[in-house]
């Protein structure tokens, strides 16, 4: 799909597709607006595709869902990317130096091979309440993160904050809560014993409550970076389910810094 003029993207409901099948290249003279319906990448074979919005905010359209082939490649360029659901079923999305911002990052559907190159840069998580904001649990999931030590997910929600990160080894970016005060992340254990490496936790807010598994046993291991708490906050460290990790299922491999 290019886009050299100026038309505007419409949909009378939320149930109305747009599927793209090779490179979305806008200027930012286009209007999606008017659009509340979905986007679905659908790109075929070991290829490079390009997403070049230029600009032009997809906020209002219900979801941007990626279903390539499993090993085809969307990556961002010129100008962020700013969509209300980020859907990931199946390929690879590339942030190529572009930041990202969502409401909500889903990646539960199916058992197909799906990866995300953090590139360095922030994805941020806007969402906030009682279901998943961020979610990669699925069954037999094969998830990969890529280039993630110096990248960071800012979840920019307050109040409660709820994610998963399902039952598979996986490195998770730097993560920054700017402004929840009740923050509930679970592991899933399907009978293997597996690591969930955190980076970096910074939560700004005094008086947070961070629980991770909060029902005890019934998670993965867990190991941290920095852990960077305020005031008054309470982060509740719960062991994984099997006996090979014991005690050990919760560890911070940096500084651990709390407020009064």
């Amino acid at each position: 799909v290019g886009v050299t003029n100026s038309p505007n993207f419409a949909t009378r409901n939320n149930t109305r597709n747009l599927r793209v099948y090779g490179n979305i290249v806008l200027n930012s003279t286009v209007d999606f607006s008017g659009f509340i319906g979905r986007i679905v990448l659908r790109g075929t074979g070991a290829v490079n595709y390009t997403f070049d919005t230029d600009g032009v905010s997809l906020a209002s359209m219900s979801s941007l869902r990626i279903v390539a082939a499993a090993d085809a490649t969307y990556s961002l360029i010129n100008n962020d990317l700013n969509v209300s659901e980020i859907d990931l079923r199946r390929g690879t999305l590339d942030l190529n130096t572009q930041d990202i911002t969502c409401e909500t990052f889903n990646a539960t559907v199916g058992n197909n091979v799906r990866a995300i190159d953090f590139s360095s840069q922030k994805m941020t998580i806007t969402g906030s309440g009682a279901t998943n904001v961020f979610a990669l649990e699925s069954t037999d999931q094969r998830i990969t993160f890529l280039n993630t030590s110096t990248s960071t997910i800012e979840f920019t929600g307050a109040g409660q904050v709820v994610a998963l990160f399902g039952s598979r080894n996986i490195d998770i970016p730097n993560l920054i809560f700017t402004n929840a005060t009740d923050i509930d992340f679970s592991t899933s254990f399907d009978g293997t014993e597996r690591t969930v490496a955190f980076n970096d936790i910074t939560i700004n807010t005094d008086g947070t409550t961070f629980d991770i598994d909060n029902a005890i046993n019934t998670g993965l291991r867990k190991t941290y970076g920095n852990v960077s708490l305020p005031n008054t906050c309470t982060f509740n460290f719960y062991h994984a389910n099997g006996t090979a990790y014991g005690t050990l299922s919760s560890r911070v491999n940096g500084t651990l810094t709390t407020g009064t």
